[in-house]
Protein backbone atom coordinates (compact mmCIF):
# COMPACT_ATOMS: atom_id res chain seq x y z
CA UNK A 1 0.00 0.00 0.00
CA UNK A 2 0.82 3.70 -0.73
CA UNK A 3 2.10 5.69 2.05
CA UNK A 4 -0.15 8.96 2.77
CA UNK A 5 1.00 12.34 3.45
CA UNK A 6 -0.10 13.42 6.91
CA UNK A 7 0.99 17.56 7.48
CA UNK A 8 -0.23 18.96 11.14
CA UNK A 9 -0.10 22.77 10.58
CA UNK A 10 -0.69 25.01 13.56
CA UNK A 11 0.85 26.98 16.78
CA UNK A 12 2.76 24.94 20.60
CA UNK A 13 -0.57 22.18 20.46
CA UNK A 14 0.47 21.14 17.44
CA UNK A 15 3.79 21.27 17.89
CA UNK A 16 4.09 19.98 21.05
CA UNK A 17 5.01 21.92 24.05
CA UNK A 18 8.92 21.65 25.50
CA UNK A 19 7.59 20.10 28.68
CA UNK A 20 5.87 17.13 26.04
CA UNK A 21 7.59 13.88 25.78
CA UNK A 22 9.21 12.74 22.21
CA UNK A 23 5.97 11.11 20.77
CA UNK A 24 3.62 12.51 22.18
CA UNK A 25 2.62 15.44 20.08
CA UNK A 26 -0.96 14.68 18.65
CA UNK A 27 0.33 14.72 15.12
CA UNK A 28 2.53 11.77 16.16
CA UNK A 29 0.26 9.67 18.20
CA UNK A 30 -2.47 10.31 15.56
CA UNK A 31 -0.15 8.81 12.98
CA UNK A 32 0.84 5.82 15.18
CA UNK A 33 -2.93 4.87 15.50
CA UNK A 34 -3.85 5.52 11.81
CA UNK A 35 -0.56 3.24 11.10
CA UNK A 36 -2.13 0.69 13.84
CA UNK A 37 -5.08 0.66 11.54
CA UNK A 38 -3.36 -0.36 8.67
CA UNK A 39 -3.14 3.27 7.09
CA UNK A 40 0.36 3.98 6.18
CA UNK A 41 1.18 7.59 6.46
CA UNK A 42 4.34 9.97 6.34
CA UNK A 43 3.71 12.43 8.85
CA UNK A 44 5.14 15.97 8.48
CA UNK A 45 4.65 18.44 11.96
CA UNK A 46 4.93 22.06 11.01
CA UNK A 47 3.63 22.88 14.67
CA UNK A 48 5.55 26.02 16.03
CA UNK A 49 4.91 27.89 19.12
CA UNK A 50 3.81 31.64 19.01
CA UNK A 51 2.39 31.47 14.82
CA UNK A 52 -0.55 32.61 14.12
CA UNK A 53 -3.33 31.77 10.93
CA UNK A 54 -0.91 34.28 9.04
CA UNK A 55 2.29 32.35 9.26
CA UNK A 56 -0.09 29.27 8.73
CA UNK A 57 -0.70 30.68 5.50
CA UNK A 58 2.65 31.56 4.39
CA UNK A 59 3.84 27.69 5.96
CA UNK A 60 0.97 25.94 4.14
CA UNK A 61 1.91 27.53 0.95
CA UNK A 62 5.59 26.98 1.30
CA UNK A 63 5.44 23.48 2.96
CA UNK A 64 2.67 21.53 2.60
CA UNK A 65 3.75 19.04 -0.24
CA UNK A 66 0.98 16.55 -2.37
CA UNK A 67 -1.21 16.61 1.08
CA UNK A 68 -3.50 13.88 1.70
CA UNK A 69 -4.16 14.47 5.03
CA UNK A 70 -4.16 18.26 6.66
CA UNK A 71 -4.44 19.25 10.19
CA UNK A 72 -4.75 22.78 10.96
CA UNK A 73 -5.14 24.47 14.44
CA UNK A 74 -4.56 28.00 15.07
CA UNK A 75 -5.82 30.12 17.95
CA UNK A 76 -4.24 30.64 20.89
CA UNK A 77 -2.27 33.76 19.70
CA UNK A 78 -4.45 35.01 17.17
CA UNK A 79 -7.68 35.35 19.73
CA UNK A 80 -5.15 36.84 22.58
CA UNK A 81 -6.08 40.11 23.32
CA UNK A 82 -3.41 42.60 23.42
CA UNK A 83 -2.38 46.65 23.34
CA UNK A 84 -1.66 48.24 19.70
CA UNK A 85 -2.33 44.69 18.23
CA UNK A 86 -1.69 45.79 14.93
CA UNK A 87 1.94 45.35 15.74
CA UNK A 88 2.79 42.27 15.12
CA UNK A 89 6.17 40.89 14.37
CA UNK A 90 5.82 37.13 12.65
CA UNK A 91 7.55 34.01 13.91
CA UNK A 92 7.97 32.42 10.93
CA UNK A 93 9.64 32.74 8.44
CA UNK A 94 12.34 34.15 11.10
CA UNK A 95 15.14 36.36 11.08
CA UNK A 96 17.81 38.21 13.44
CA UNK A 97 15.77 41.88 12.63
CA UNK A 98 12.50 40.15 13.58
CA UNK A 99 13.68 38.62 16.19
CA UNK A 100 14.70 41.96 17.75
CA UNK A 101 11.87 43.61 16.59
CA UNK A 102 9.70 41.33 19.24
CA UNK A 103 12.25 42.14 21.96
CA UNK A 104 11.51 45.73 21.21
CA UNK A 105 7.79 45.10 20.87
CA UNK A 106 7.60 43.47 23.79
CA UNK A 107 9.34 45.67 25.88
CA UNK A 108 6.93 48.42 24.79
CA UNK A 109 3.88 46.42 25.53
CA UNK A 110 5.16 45.59 29.12
CA UNK A 111 5.26 49.36 30.06
CA UNK A 112 1.56 49.50 28.47
CA UNK A 113 0.52 47.43 31.09
CA UNK A 114 0.52 50.35 33.35
CA UNK A 115 -3.28 51.23 33.81
CA UNK A 116 -3.37 54.59 32.89
CA UNK A 117 -1.03 54.06 29.83
CA UNK A 118 -3.21 50.85 29.00
CA UNK A 119 -6.20 53.14 29.03
CA UNK A 120 -4.38 55.50 26.09
CA UNK A 121 -3.86 52.59 23.65
CA UNK A 122 -6.37 50.29 21.21
CA UNK A 123 -6.27 46.89 22.36
CA UNK A 124 -7.81 44.31 20.14
CA UNK A 125 -7.32 40.14 18.72
CA UNK A 126 -3.82 39.75 17.38
CA UNK A 127 -5.66 38.56 14.28
CA UNK A 128 -8.91 40.18 13.95
CA UNK A 129 -11.75 37.64 13.50
CA UNK A 130 -12.61 37.99 9.72
CA UNK A 131 -8.80 37.54 9.01
CA UNK A 132 -8.80 34.44 10.99
CA UNK A 133 -11.39 32.97 8.97
CA UNK A 134 -9.92 34.20 5.43
CA UNK A 135 -6.57 32.79 6.45
CA UNK A 136 -8.33 29.51 7.12
CA UNK A 137 -9.79 29.66 3.59
CA UNK A 138 -6.42 30.67 1.77
CA UNK A 139 -4.85 27.25 3.34
CA UNK A 140 -7.88 24.92 2.90
CA UNK A 141 -7.76 26.41 -1.29
CA UNK A 142 -3.82 26.09 -1.54
CA UNK A 143 -3.75 22.28 -0.25
CA UNK A 144 -6.98 21.55 -2.73
CA UNK A 145 -5.43 23.10 -5.47
CA UNK A 146 -2.24 20.35 -4.83
CA UNK A 147 -4.91 18.07 -4.38
CA UNK A 148 -8.68 18.15 -4.55
CA UNK A 149 -9.08 14.84 -2.59
CA UNK A 150 -7.20 15.84 0.43
CA UNK A 151 -9.14 15.26 3.43
CA UNK A 152 -8.42 18.60 5.98
CA UNK A 153 -9.56 18.43 9.16
CA UNK A 154 -9.89 21.83 11.68
CA UNK A 155 -9.56 21.28 15.36
CA UNK A 156 -10.54 23.74 18.14
CA UNK A 157 -8.27 25.81 20.40
CA UNK A 158 -7.91 24.43 23.49
CA UNK A 159 -9.59 26.83 26.56
CA UNK A 160 -7.22 28.42 29.08
CA UNK A 161 -7.11 27.02 32.76
CA UNK A 162 -6.79 30.56 34.14
CA UNK A 163 -8.03 33.21 31.97
CA UNK A 164 -11.88 32.86 31.58
CA UNK A 165 -11.84 36.44 29.38
CA UNK A 166 -9.72 34.34 27.17
CA UNK A 167 -11.76 31.76 27.10
CA UNK A 168 -14.51 33.21 26.08
CA UNK A 169 -12.55 34.58 23.01
CA UNK A 170 -11.63 31.07 22.22
CA UNK A 171 -14.69 29.98 21.76
CA UNK A 172 -16.13 32.71 19.35
CA UNK A 173 -13.21 31.96 17.33
CA UNK A 174 -13.96 28.30 17.22
CA UNK A 175 -17.59 28.94 16.53
CA UNK A 176 -16.17 30.86 13.68
CA UNK A 177 -13.64 27.72 12.80
CA UNK A 178 -17.12 24.99 13.00
CA UNK A 179 -18.94 27.48 10.61
CA UNK A 180 -16.42 27.92 8.17
CA UNK A 181 -15.59 24.27 8.00
CA UNK A 182 -19.45 23.71 7.23
CA UNK A 183 -18.57 26.38 4.35
CA UNK A 184 -15.84 24.45 2.69
CA UNK A 185 -16.60 21.18 3.40
CA UNK A 186 -14.18 20.35 5.79
CA UNK A 187 -14.11 18.21 8.99
CA UNK A 188 -14.43 19.73 12.08
CA UNK A 189 -13.27 18.57 15.44
CA UNK A 190 -14.72 20.54 18.95
CA UNK A 191 -12.11 19.39 21.54
CA UNK A 192 -13.44 20.84 24.60
CA UNK A 193 -15.45 18.15 25.70
CA UNK A 194 -12.74 16.04 25.14
CA UNK A 195 -10.10 18.06 27.24
CA UNK A 196 -12.98 18.51 30.26
CA UNK A 197 -13.63 14.63 30.59
CA UNK A 198 -10.40 14.85 31.83
CA UNK A 199 -9.40 16.12 35.32
CA UNK A 200 -6.96 19.32 34.34
CA UNK A 201 -3.75 17.90 35.59
CA UNK A 202 -4.00 14.84 33.81
CA UNK A 203 -4.71 16.99 30.51
CA UNK A 204 -2.87 19.85 30.79
CA UNK A 205 0.83 20.35 31.51
CA UNK A 206 0.39 24.50 31.92
CA UNK A 207 -2.16 26.56 31.55
CA UNK A 208 -2.84 26.41 27.90
CA UNK A 209 -0.44 22.94 26.62
CA UNK A 210 -2.13 19.87 26.58
CA UNK A 211 -0.81 16.51 27.86
CA UNK A 212 0.33 13.52 26.11
CA UNK A 213 -2.41 11.65 27.37
CA UNK A 214 -5.15 14.29 26.18
CA UNK A 215 -3.53 13.89 22.71
CA UNK A 216 -4.12 10.74 23.21
CA UNK A 217 -7.95 10.94 23.39
CA UNK A 218 -8.23 13.51 20.80
CA UNK A 219 -6.16 11.47 18.04
CA UNK A 220 -8.72 8.63 18.82
CA UNK A 221 -11.45 10.94 17.87
CA UNK A 222 -9.81 11.83 14.81
CA UNK A 223 -9.50 8.50 13.58
CA UNK A 224 -12.91 7.93 12.25
CA UNK A 225 -12.60 11.74 11.28
CA UNK A 226 -9.91 11.11 8.57
CA UNK A 227 -10.82 7.46 7.98
CA UNK A 228 -14.29 7.58 6.61
CA UNK A 229 -15.66 6.07 9.70
CA UNK A 230 -18.16 8.70 11.08
CA UNK A 231 -20.03 11.43 9.52
CA UNK A 232 -18.42 14.79 9.81
CA UNK A 233 -20.75 15.64 12.65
Amino acid sequence: MDRLNLYAVGDCNTGGADALPKGESLPDQLAAILESSGVNVNMTNLGLTMTTTREGVTKVNNDVHAPDFLLINFGLVDAWITAIPQCYVLYYPDNGVRKFSRKVLKMVKKVLRNPTLNKMVRRGEVVPAEEYVDNFRQMIRIVRSRNPNVKILLWGTTLSTDNPQRNENIRRYNKLLDSLAQEEDVLYLDIENIVTTMDTEDSYLDNVHLSGACFARIADKMLPLLTGDQPKR
